[in-house]
Order: C-alpha cells, then sequence, then structure tokens
C-alpha cells in the first residue's frame, strides 16, 4: 500500500497533500477520504476573482466600521465559493457578533464559520 500523502515545500513549510491510494481490487487511483475540519483553512483559500472580491470587501468593510478594535479589524479572512472563515482576536462577544455581521453583509457570501477568539484582559483590564 502506497502512502496517501506527498510532502510539498511552501515557503520553508512543509504540507501533507492528499495524492490518492490504490484500491485492492482495480489499481485505480482514488482520493483518501479525510474528516471535515472546522472551517477552511488558508490552504483552502479560494483564488477567484469572486473569492478575492469578497476577502476584499469584508476588510474594506471592517476597516470602516467604526468601534472595532485593531485586532477585529485584521482577523484573518479565508473564502473559497461564497464560504468564509473569520479567524483571529477580538475584545469580547459584541466585537466578535460585529465581524460576523460584516462578512455576512458581503454580497457573495452564502455562509460564515468563525473561528474567533475572546482576547483575555491584561491586568490592567484592557486586552
Amino acid at each position: 500500500m502506497s502512502f496517501p500523502f506527498r510532502a510539498v515545500a511552501l515557503s520553508s513549510a512543509v504540507a501533507l497533500v492528499p495524492v490518492g491510494e490504490a484500491t485492492a481490487q482495480d489499481g485505480e487511483l482514488k482520493p483518501p477520504i479525510l474528516e471535515p475540519g472546522p472551517g477552511l483553512t488558508p490552504v483552502d483559500d479560494g483564488s477567484s476573482p469572486e473569492d478575492l472580491r469578497i476577502i476584499q470587501e469584508i476588510r474594506d468593510a471592517l476597516s470602516a466600521t467604526g468601534g472595532l478594535s485593531v485586532d477585529a479589524r485584521n482577523v484573518e479572512i479565508i473564502a473559497r465559493d461564497g464560504v468564509v472563515t473569520l479567524r483571529g482576536q477580538v475584545k469580547d462577544d459584541a466585537e466578535r457578533a460585529a465581524v460576523v455581521a460584516v462578512a455576512r453583509r458581503v454580497p457573495g457570501v452564502t455562509h460564515v464559520d468563525q473561528d474567533l477568539q475572546v482576547a483575555p484582559m491584561d491586568r490592567d483590564g484592557g486586552h
């Protein structure tokens, strides 16, 4: 049985990429079954003009939204075929909801997964 992944160097990083494995019956290559993860990862980021437009419009809308922290304006945005994943830190639950709402309002967004973490408070009561 062959190993179903191939190592690929990406900017000084190594990623395991599924390449398929042979079946015992006919020797035909079939992709391995992978467990779904929580939302998209940067590797899943689409490169279509529509995906890039969605990312830019979300970024522009976050920058233009008053009252958001610097962290909230700079969350990671991943888009593919209308599905958006947001990752990063926000100051509180209200800010998390605001960031998700901004993404949902962008035309072409069909679903938003969020992995936004509330930043822990420091000793002085700030973030």
